[in-house]
């Protein structure tokens, strides 16, 4: 399903000609230099994502915000669960943010100098892979109930 919807929300991209074979680096990509491909891929794959995950995540704030507190040990039990899920939000946001800071800067160069840095796309690629990784892990790491799941794989028997 998510890939039939990446692919439809790429489509423009065939339809406007953007996507060339870039000769220095052996495949088809939008280039930087083109703006209006950039921009695109820049909302469709890490924009759209990051706001959807942020929606998500408020929603559920909201939701711990509105149950229903009837003691002070509740109250206090409340509180801690929301101030937990809100450092985790936070720390997996962030987290996003900042992986895509590097691509962000080359983007910048690009755009104030006119040249393009020669390793301007390996170095996206190797951040939007890392950030694949570091969201997986985070989520583990972050989630008590999957990290027990993930420990007793590993555990020996």
């Amino acid at each position: 399903m998510e890939l039939i919807l990446v692919c439809i929300l790429l489509c423009p991209l065939f339809f406007w000609h953007q996507i060339v074979y870039l000769p220095k680096e052996y495949y088809c990509h939008v280039p930087f230099k083109n703006l209006r491909g950039s921009l695109w891929i820049l909302s469709t794959l890490y924009g759209i994502p990051l706001l959807l995950l942020s929606l998500i995540y408020l929603r559920i704030t909201i939701f711990l915000r509105r149950q229903p507190n009837q003691r002070t040990f509740a109250i206090k039990q409340s509180q801690q669960r929301d101030l937990i899920v809100l450092r985790r939000i936070f720390i997996i946001i962030g987290l996003l943010m900042g992986l895509g800071i590097p691509s962000i800067v080359l983007l910048f160069m690009l755009f104030i100098t006119g040249e393009e840095y020669p390793l301007t796309m390996r170095i996206m690629w190797l951040m939007l892979s890392l950030s694949m990784i570091v969201l997986s892990l985070s989520l583990i790491i972050l989630t008590p109930q999957l990290k027990s799941i993930v420990l007793k794989k590993f555990q020996p028997n």
